[in-house]
């Protein structure tokens, strides 16, 4: 049973189109992230679900019932604001029983699911405290058992986390994703932060511009982006483009750009000298190696331009000529002492870790190696190193079923 629905879903403000055409489904249960960069419509998405917006277009559906029409109080959701919007003049207790108030729950039951609330979120000493007297962290569980005591159908999280400190936030995260597998309330957290998307969530709904790009896993997401831009906002990518000048068995060779250096990746259907490739590749997984030492057969080279320092790892940007460059992310001590500004490196990739584009690599202005035009074309992921990829046109979904005439990526299935 689906818990949230959304069919053709579409808001704009004015001459701005907010949200566009957004279908999904989330299954009973199911933790939901929407991430994107600012402007990109998931906000106003999660307020069309709270009734605080109403759609322009399409339908909102919360457990089979169709609710454009109902009033925010009235479609029994829970929601937890940025800022918390905790009542100063209230008592703790007072601010999480404040729903229950509004929906006229008898004293003792009032006081018995406020005293429940309050043990979740490890609150149950504080509860005659008033919001000032409490930190960041504690006012954001306030807010978070509030939202939970009303005993929601669906939980709705406005990016809550975003002012607090990293590792408060990284504890409310854990704290957060334990609380919601214990109530098995289904949960959707708008966020822009990658890396909270990717580490609470069962799935991730990745937007821009209004629209939805990429429904999936987590490890969907990162490992077969389903666009460029999935692939660029999430994660570092190194992009690379060529030409197929030969083929090996399961493997086409291509050559980098103008660089005459050469790298293989998984061969697909229609692969033959001179067809041009698009590749994107994860930094994690390109390795350096030292130019002339012990086995020195690395197919790329180049020179290392700049490297940083970030404790667990070491981060390399590699230049390969004639404007192609890499990124490498490498473990602290896996490379020996590490290599300085000005090193010659040799580059390996592993050919089942390159991700190819669909459609030919991007245009680069005339008399400028390197650098895009303004018409570069953004074209989809393979799925995977040798699958294709469908269009970016209104995103791509796991297991997707036809609903109202159109596909609707259904939350909680199995890839397909």
């Amino acid at each position: 049973m689906y818990d949230v629905r959304l069919d053709g879903v579409s808001k704009s403000f004015g001459e701005v189109e907010a949200v566009r055409n957004v279908s999904l489904a989330v299954d009973a249960g199911n933790f939901l992230s929407l991430l994107g960069p600012s402007g990109c419509g998931k906000t106003t998405l999660l307020r069309m679900l709270a009734g605080f917006v109403r759609p322009g277009r399409g339908e909102v559906y919360i457990r089979n019932q169709m609710v454009n029409d109902v009033p925010p109080f009235r479609r029994n959701v829970g929601m937890v604001f940025q800022n918390y919007a905790l009542f100063p003049h209230l008592t703790v207790a007072e601010n999480v029983g404040y729903g229950l108030v509004a929906r006229k729950i008898s004293r003792p039951e009032r006081e018995r699911r406020v005293e429940e609330a309050l043990a979740l979120v490890h609150l149950m000493n504080f509860a005659g405290r008033y919001p000032r007297q409490l930190s960041g962290g504690q006012q954001q569980r306030v807010a978070l058992a509030r939202a939970i005591v009303i005993r929601p159908a669906v939980l709705l999280l406005d990016e809550p986390l975003g002012s607090l400190d990293r590792k408060l936030r990284e504890r409310m995260q854990v704290e957060l994703r334990q609380l919601q597998r214990t109530l098995g309330i289904t949960t959707i957290f708008v966020t822009h932060d990658q890396e909270e998307a990717l580490s609470m969530s069962d799935l991730v709904g990745v937007m821009n511009g209004g629209r939805l790009e990429q429904l999936g896993t987590p490890a969907e997401i990162y490992e077969r982006p389903a666009t460029t831009f999935v692939a660029d906002f999430v994660g570092t990518s190194n992009r690379l483009d060529g030409t197929v000048v030969g083929l090996d068995g399961e493997e086409s060779v291509v050559q980098v750009a103008e660089t005459r250096q050469h790298l293989r990746i998984p061969r697909r259907a229609g692969d033959a000298p001179g067809v041009p490739v698009s590749i994107m590749v994860r930094p994690e997984y390109v390795e350096l190696t030292a130019r002339g030492g012990p086995g020195d057969d690395a197919p790329l080279f180049g020179e290392v331009r700049f490297s940083a320092y970030l404790g667990a790892s070491v981060r390399y940007e590699v230049e390969l000529g004639e404007g192609a460059s890499l990124v490498s992310l490498r473990p602290r001590g896996i490379d020996g002492g590490g290599y300085a500004c000005g090193d010659r490196v040799g580059v390996r990739i592993a050919p089942e870790c390159c991700y190819r584009l669909a459609g030919e690599p991007r245009r680069r202005a005339s008399g400028a190696a390197g650098v895009e035009s303004d018409d570069a074309i953004p074209e989809s992921f393979a799925n995977g190193p040798v699958g294709e990829a469908g269009s970016d046109e209104g995103g791509s979904g796991v297991g997707e079923s036809r609903r109202s005439g159109g596909l609707v990526p259904r939350i909680g299935d199995e890839p397909a």
